[in-house]
């Protein structure tokens, strides 16, 4: 016996989206996106909103992932005005850090850096520890893009401290890794200024003489 066949479309439809996962996970996501516009579809027929956003979110990753960034983001901001509606900020939370991934891939740097401050104090009004580490983690990898590399190290550092308190143990690699990266190209640029940078008889300052 089927869900189809005992009328329970719900359950029928949790499989459709559950199939969606497995073959994006193979790789097959033109197929994948085929199944959550069906998932899709049905969730919006039997009036399951959470379900439809979450498919519109999907749709708007693989959106992302083919690169075409501006479709991708109308998605997920339909997607985060979804879930606003219903009270589910932790999703909404989760579709406003992916556009400003897609701001950060699309270099508006300076767009996604506020984009992210923004989130990051919505992450902590609600106390979501995982969301402000992962904003702390973007906002030192978009800062190091920027070459503000004090500041990026100290918002990964940030980031490191909470996901080790959450024992993330891959997030905190990858902190790790992007400290040291940062740390690398920061020492990298003070070589690169010479020996008297910053000092006050350097070539840019008037001489004392």
């Amino acid at each position: 016996m089927t869900y189809d066949t005992i009328g329970n479309r719900v359950g029928a439809v949790d499989c459709v989206w559950n199939l969606s996962d497995i073959l994006r996970m193979l790789g097959r996501e033109n197929e994948a996106l085929e199944k959550i516009k069906e998932a899709k579809a049905t969730y919006e027929a039997v009036g399951h909103r959470m379900g439809a956003a979450e498919c519109i979110s999907s749709i708007g990753d693989i959106l992302c992932r083919f690169g075409q960034y501006d479709e991708a983001m109308k998605r997920l901001e339909e997607a985060k005005a979804s879930h606003e509606a219903i009270g589910d900020w932790l999703r909404a939370g989760d579709c406003a850090w992916s556009m400003c991934e897609i701001l950060r891939m699309s270099k508006r740097y300076e767009e996604a850096l506020e984009d992210l401050g923004v989130l990051k104090a919505k992450e902590e009004d609600i106390g979501h520890r995982r969301g402000i580490a992962s904003c702390r983690r973007s906002m030192g990898t978009v800062l190091h893009l920027l070459g503000r590399h004090d500041e990026a190290i100290e918002n990964l550092e940030e980031a490191q401290a909470i996901f080790e308190a959450l024992s993330d143990r891959y997030e905190l690699a990858w902190c790790f890794s992007n400290i040291w990266q940062t740390s690398s190209s920061l020492s990298a640029a003070i070589e690169k200024r010479g020996p008297c940078w910053n000092r006050p008889w350097s070539s840019s300052s008037k001489s004392a003489y």
